[in-house]
């Protein structure tokens, strides 16, 4: 009998190992990645075409927008940061943003190519509109940013008041821009224009 127990014993150790090793595997699922949060959002941005004495560069990362003589005053790094650019292109003098890596090769309104000040170092930005979008983006949430995919996104789009458009940068930061005013808002009388917009980007 005690050879039995004893026999039962050096059984019953193996298969506790063993069913402590398979909860142990249960339990190795592995967590989704966190959901990058927002920046606070930024509202009543201005930028100007390149006949506006306002500037036509954008760093979502600094929220800070720029004209383009400051531009040459800036790293390697910060220049890489300016993500949205904003001009009046083609001959029908139409607004839009346009990625930093797309000015050179795109015309302006008269006709000549858009000025690039980052250089070598401009970067790319895909935009796309996104139809019934949300028109308030204090209330998106991250998880809305975050599902933001550049399927069909284009480097130079035209724009339009009272629309949201998505936008992927060149680091992979996702965000909304909510187009608020298009026009002579600079009160400046002169040829060129403005455009204002809210925008809210992950950290």
């Amino acid at each position: 009998m005690k050879t039995f127990y004893a026999s039962l014993k050096h059984l019953c150790l193996p298969v506790a190992l063993l069913a402590g090793l398979y909860a142990c595997q249960l339990n190795t699922e592995t967590p989704a990645p966190a959901v990058p949060k927002l920046k606070p959002l930024a509202r009543n941005i201005m930028l100007g075409d390149q006949g506006s004495a306002v500037g036509s560069f954008y760093s979502s990362s600094a929220d800070e927008a720029l004209p383009a003589v400051e531009i040459a005053t800036l790293t390697p790094t910060e220049k890489n940061r300016i993500d949205i650019t904003f001009a009046s292109i083609y001959t029908e003098r139409e607004p839009a943003f346009v990625s930093p890596d797309a000015r050179e090769q795109t015309s302006g309104y008269d006709g000549s190519a858009l000025n690039n000040p980052m250089g070598a170092y401009a970067t790319r930005t895909v935009f796309k509109e996104v139809p019934g979008g949300p028109a308030d983006l204090s209330k998106v949430s991250a998880a809305e940013v975050a599902a933001i995919n550049g399927n069909d996104a284009v480097k130079v789009i035209v724009l339009r008041t009272n629309t949201t458009y998505a936008f992927v940068n060149a680091q992979g930061k996702k965000g909304f821009i909510r187009v608020r005013q298009i026009g002579d808002l600079d009160g400046q009388g002169n040829a060129g224009r403005e455009v204002v917009f809210d925008v809210v980007v992950q950290e």
